[in-house]
């Protein structure tokens, strides 16, 4: 999933930029944010029922965690991993950064 420069929701509307089906995940689940001037990629859980998680650790609701290549975030129950690829190795980096699901 590409994820263009700004905010973007995860959940399961389907205006949202990453829709999930899974029950477990709320219908604005987490909130995505790009800076590509500062080459920052981060996730936020919107105080959902069932969390989220970034390499397997619960993270803490309405607190935006910084994303790098290799980062696995997962969302509710769900078992579908979301793995960050595409961040530039150096500070500055534009365009859109991918998220592959498995």
């Amino acid at each position: 999933v590409g994820v263009p420069a700004g905010k973007s929701v995860v959940g399961r509307l389907p205006e949202n930029l990453v829709v999930t089906e899974h029950g477990s995940c709320s219908r604005q689940h987490a909130c995505i944010e790009w800076d590509p001037g500062m080459g920052l990629l981060t996730v936020m859980d919107l105080g959902s029922a069932h969390g989220s998680a970034v390499d397997g650790k619960k993270m803490e609701a309405k607190t935006a965690v910084r994303l790098s290549n290799g980062s696995c975030v997962t969302f509710g129950a769900s078992s579908r991993r979301y793995v960050v690829s595409g961040m530039p190795e150096k500070e500055g980096g534009e365009g859109e950064r991918d998220a592959k699901r498995q």
